[in-house]
């Protein structure tokens, strides 16, 4: 009995000794925990657990340990044991989901978000959200090309900023002169022995092996990220406590602040003045300079943000900088924004918030006015599951670099380079005149999604065209007519080269089109002008008064086509001349096909320019040759005739007629169309007698058809007609409506300054809105005795461009798009 009461006593001691034991080293490893010290607190929960098995706040420190050390196989292993237990902090279900995330298994991560979000849906629901955003980018091609650079070690390889055709950037690698620092790679001794590094590209592109950027022992550790303006004369630095190992993230422990110095011609500096608005209890870190030195972004988690670290920008203020201003909640998050990288009008800049693969990711940031309104997902390739940061980008080489810890890496964070997979345009804006280089001139890539730009002191802007762009660029400079410029990639790197003549008022070019079979102009005439001497293109279409402007250079001979679909393609060739005589163009003949010179019946002789009969919407611009009534005299075979018909309008090919346009026109008898040798005919009739045929012509003359014209309906061409109206279906429309006026719901309008010009009326009843207020809101302008009628509500010129084509298959074949400058309307070329 004795001896029981001893082994019993003993055992009792044996257990308060080992829990003791592992509470004493849990309190220690706690604290090398909140120290950041992950090597060290890994080591002492490891030993909590080999003493307590299911101690689970042991555990989940662990995991998380682990995934401050960007160790997520061991994370994974640890977290999984964990959430297996009771007493959890839900804390660590969101770092499990995190971890998930981070080895790509977003199916298994948004459920552990969703778990996360019965507590903390804000968060939990947001992350889940991303897992299917990171899901919907699998197969997507990415937009950059990526590469591990040779130069990286098996340290730490971060922060690259670029300094002319040098590239600087931090690393804690120990082979490089004699700066060799004895320190194991799995200690922690609580300070930073990062330093800087300058290297080249060699002739494969590729960085080498770097040289120390400082040449002194002194103060040497510890800087970056940095920033250096484009004339390579002050640097913005980073002072920071980065631990090599660990991640650049705020929940292991960043320490930042902000200095300023003036440059040397290598790069480097001795002496440093702190940012003003460096302060205690926060961090400021991350500079970015704009190339001029006028601003600076920068990164902090200062206490008016919107949660973690946030963007900032400062203005330079003489010798000193403007109150920080925080950029706002479209580019700032509850979560961590952090490594703005600004090249003068684009920035970029990375997230742990906003939708994104998983860590921290990289985005882009455009500006509308003074506001940042919109950002861009980096897509795949240059951002991972893993941490993605510290972008930077030459858009002249077209080269790139950004720090990574994504599996497959060669050390604890690696630089990659970027080079975007486009082709490299350039754009050439001269007067077209003088052909002389026009610098500042607007090259708006609005449509495109992308920012508006501005050519060099030479004329030029280049840029790198991203995969499948085919938009409309707006070309333009205060006081010349502007220029649609459409822009295709191929994305085979190919160099495209675009010239764009911008023409003054007084040095366009002016010609007319018409149809000499009646003489009436004939609209959207497709003309391409090709200069013989450099094989260089000018596009434009004829309006609705059959009329176009070419901005032509002197002294070249051009050649000229001009083409429409039921027309004879022509060709003219001219030279220009000394440019004196601007109505060199003239005027041209342009005949429908199947017609021949001194065949046609009827066709009278040119009148002068400027009294040629104008068309209007649906008046008949596509009409080939007919046989017309214009007198009772004309001898009609009575066996063959079963009536008379006025056309309307001959729609050719596979376009469609618009039936709708034709409606009104029903009061004077049936609406129908039949094929007629590829022409859908439009007719108003039958009638008995050319009398009444030609009764019926006049009223709809005054309603703005004025080519229509008479014409006899033989009973064997009557095959495969299409009805459309009736006078009875009008009178019943009427009926019904006629105390109940129609209301036109018209979209809100939106302040924009591209509209569509679709006529021009003296007598503005002849419009009709039809179709069109679905298409944009409706405008009217006076233009002396004209009233113009205009279509706006359109957010930008690729809308516009879309709204002219409604218009066109509408029937209103002059339209086309212009910029109303403070109400006078100048047209966009296209």
């Amino acid at each position: 009995m004795k001896h029981t009461i001893n082994a019993f006593f003993a055992l009792l001691i044996l257990l308060s000794g080992t829990s003791t034991f592992a509470q004493s080293t849990l309190k220690k490893a706690n604290k090398e925990f909140e120290l950041n010290a992950f090597n060290l607190a890994i080591k002492s929960y490891r030993k909590v657990l080999e003493k307590q098995p299911k101690n689970v706040v042991a555990m989940a420190r662990l995991a998380d340990s682990y995934r401050h050390l960007n160790q997520m196989d061991d994370a994974l292993f640890w977290y999984e044991k964990a959430v297996k237990l009771n007493g959890l902090d839900p804390i660590h279900i969101f770092n499990y989901a995190k971890v998930l995330q981070s080895k790509g298994q977003y199916e298994d991560a948004k459920k552990w978000f969703l778990i996360y979000g019965e507590g903390q849906p804000i968060f939990g629901n947001h992350f889940a959200e991303n897992c299917d955003f990171a899901i919907s980018m699998r197969g997507i091609s990415p937009l950059y090309r990526v590469k591990n650079e040779y130069v990286n070690s098996p340290s730490s390889d971060y922060g690259p900023a670029l300094f002319g055709t040098k590239v600087i950037y931090a690393s804690t690698r120990r082979d490089v002169g004699d700066r060799k620092i004895d320190k194991k790679s799995d200690d922690w001794s609580g300070s930073a022995m990062n330093q800087l590094f300058i290297t080249g590209r060699d002739d494969k592109g590729f960085l080498q092996m770097p040289r120390f950027l400082h040449p002194d022992l002194s103060n040497n550790y510890n800087e970056g990220p940095l920033s250096y303006t484009s004339d390579r004369k002050t640097v913005a630095y980073t002072k920071n406590n980065f631990v090599e190992g660990t991640r650049q993230i705020p929940s292991s422990g960043m320490e930042m602040s902000i200095y300023f110095a003036d440059v040397t011609s290598n790069g480097d500096w001795s002496e440093s003045v702190a940012f003003p608005y460096n302060g205690s209890g926060y961090s400021s870190g991350y500079p970015s300079l704009a190339p001029d030195g006028s601003l600076m972004y920068f990164a902090s988690n200062r206490p008016d943000g919107y949660g973690g670290y946030d963007i900032y920008v400062t203005y330079k203020v003489g010798d000193s900088w403007s109150t920080p201003s925080n950029l706002g909640p479209i580019v700032n998050s509850p979560g961590n924004e952090l490594a703005p990288f600004f090249d003068g009008s684009v920035l970029y800049f990375s997230s742990d918030w906003h939708q994104g693969l998983g860590g921290l990711d990289i985005y882009r940031a455009e500006k509308e006015g003074e506001k940042w309104e919109k950002i861009y997902h980096l897509g795949n390739a240059v951002n991972s599951p893993q941490d993605d940061y510290g972008f930077v980008f030459d858009n002249v080489s077209g080269i790139g670099y950004f720090t990574s810890n994504r599996t497959g890496g060669k050390g604890k964070e690696d630089i990659y380079q970027v080079s975007k997979l486009i082709d490299e345009v350039e754009i050439v804006v001269v007067e077209a005149a003088g052909k002389q280089p026009l610098a500042g001139a607007t090259v708006d890539f609005s449509a495109c999604g992308e920012p508006i730009r501005q050519t060099g002191s030479d004329g030029k802007y280049v840029f790198q065209a991203l995969p499948g762009m085919n938009c409309n660029v707006l070309v333009s400079k205060k006081g010349y007519d502007s220029y649609a410029l459409q822009i295709r990639s191929d994305s085979k790197r190919k160099k495209f080269r675009y010239e764009v003549l911008l023409a003054k008022e007084i040095d366009k070019y002016l010609g007319r089109v018409y149809n000499p079979v009646d003489n009436a102009a004939v609209e959207d005439v497709l003309i391409v002008a090709t200069n013989q001497s450099n094989g260089m293109q000018i596009q434009t279409r004829t309006d609705k008064n059959g009329t176009y402007s070419l901005a032509l250079q002197p002294g070249n001979e051009y050649l000229i086509r001009f083409s429409k679909a039921g027309y004879m393609d022509t060709h003219n060739r001219l030279s220009v001349g000394d440019g004196k005589d601007k109505g060199v163009l003239g005027t041209l003949a342009f005949r429908p096909s199947g017609t021949q010179i001194g065949t046609v019946a009827n066709d009278k002789p040119t009148k002068p320019a400027n009294d040629q009969p104008k068309t209007q919407p649906g008046s008949g611009s596509d009409e080939t040759n007919e046989t017309r009534i214009e007198d009772a005299s004309s001898p009609i075979p009575e066996d063959l005739v079963k009536g008379y018909a006025v056309q309307v309008a001959a729609v050719y090919g596979d376009r469609e007629v618009i039936p709708s346009k034709f409606k009104s026109l029903a009061t004077y008898g049936n609406i129908y169309s039949r094929p007629e040798k590829g022409y859908k005919k439009v007719r108003l009739g039958i009638f008995p007698t050319k009398s009444e045929a030609n009764e019926a012509r006049q009223k709809i003359r005054t309603q703005g058809y004025k080519s229509a014209f008479v014409v006899e309906e033989r009973l064997e061409d009557m095959v495969d007609v299409e009805f459309y109206y009736s006078p009875d279906d009008v009178e019943t429309e009427i009926s019904k409506t006629a105390e109940t006026k129609p209301v036109v719901k018209e979209k809100p309008k939106v302040v924009s300054k591209y509209k569509v010009r679709l006529a021009a009326y003296k007598n503005p009843q002849y419009f009709k809105a039809g179709e069109l207020a679905s298409i944009g809101t409706v405008e009217r302008q006076k233009s002396g005795e004209f009233t113009i009628m205009l279509l706006s509500g359109f957010a930008d010129l690729k809308e516009a461009i879309s709204a002219r084509q409604k218009a066109l298959n509408s029937g209103f074949n002059g339209a086309y798009v212009v910029i109303d400058d403070n109400g006078r309307l100048v047209k966009v070329n296209m």
